[in-house]
């Protein structure tokens, strides 16, 4: 049974911290990119200049994170991986030492266009060493003959993962990790439910989540090594058109982005005392600031992020 693995980049240089009064920082570990297939039936391969960017960068993050609108951003450490566009920071508060047992992101791709090439996702840490990084999220697609595709991919770039899933295959971005992915016939109109739990030990299982219908789809599951505890945050979502991240050396077009819009939804646990989350503004990043026609709002409490330009009429959408 083939699988098509996601192929976008992540985990780029960033700075996130929180501006309150007698809030700290904290170093965290350096983070390696996306996993991709090497066939050039999925995107290409990434250049040995991006990968070593990624597997080289590193975020500070406040150590209570980031609030609402109380989120400030070093720019001189944003992302310099082309097709990142644009953050949306989240946390959950009360989190304890020992970490989450359980997230849930919701996100809805109802404004989004069917193409392939964009990606929506959460990205989040667990505990007990560095490197211990993952992300959930989703992928549009162009239409079948079945009906609207959702793409939906959930990996670990933590050295030691393990996995025993048919959707899952070794390895993340050329480094160690295992990637999971699965395709569906899915309804962009409804809001999608993005669930990381965790099983047993350190095992943790990744779920797409039809709110309307409650109809879940498996999308993988891995191992992470003993030492590894619980998960944890906060970190960032991200809006990323991974076709720019194979610019052969040229700055990317950006004007040249057909507009897509994506909503993301405050992030919610059912560990015991851990909550609320919380989502921070959105905000451009990387060589497309200011040139992609970036918008976001807040829509009750979500935030609706909106990049690029009406000029492609594409199936489906």
């Amino acid at each position: 049974m083939k699988h098509h693995y996601v192929s976008s980049l992540m985990f780029a240089a960033l700075a996130v911290a929180a501006s309150s009064p007698g809030k700290t920082e904290h170093q965290q570990p350096q983070r390696g990119g996306h996993p991709r297939l090497n066939s050039k039936s999925d995107h290409g391969t990434v250049g040995s200049d991006v990968a070593d960017l990624l597997r080289s960068d590193s975020h500070n993050v406040g150590k209570e994170g980031p609030r609402r609108n109380d989120v400030e951003v070093d720019s001189s450490k944003e992302s310099q991986v082309p097709g990142h566009l644009a953050y949306v920071p989240w946390d959950i508060e009360n989190v304890p030492e020992s970490g989450l047992k359980d997230i849930i992101f919701p996100m809805s791709m109802r404004d989004s266009i069917h193409q392939e090439g964009w990606y929506f996702a959460q990205d989040f840490f667990f505990g007990g060493t560095p490197g211990a990084l993952a992300y959930i999220g989703l992928q549009p697609r162009r239409d079948n003959t079945s009906g609207p595709v959702i793409h939906a991919a959930f990996s670990s770039f933590a050295k030691g993962t393990k996995a025993n899933d048919p959707n899952c295959k070794d390895g993340a971005d050329g480094g160690p990790g295992v990637s999971c992915a699965v395709d569906i016939i899915g309804d962009y109109t409804h809001l999608h439910d993005l669930k990381v739990n965790n099983t047993g030990g350190t095992t943790w299982s990744g779920t797409l989540i039809d709110t309307l219908t409650k109809h879940e789809t498996h999308i993988g599951s891995w191992t992470l090594p003993a030492h590894n505890t619980g998960l944890k945050g906060p970190w960032v979502g991200f809006v990323e058109w991974w076709p720019f991240n194979n610019p052969g050396g040229k700055d990317p077009a950006c004007h040249q982005l057909n507009k897509t819009s994506v909503l993301f939804g405050i992030p919610r646990t059912s560990s015991s005392g851990a909550g609320p989350g919380n989502l921070g503004d959105a905000y451009e990043v990387s060589k497309c600031k200011g040139k992609q026609n970036f918008h976001s709002r807040r829509v009750g409490d979500s935030v609706e992020v909106t990049v690029g330009f009406n000029k492609l009429a594409l199936e489906g959408h």
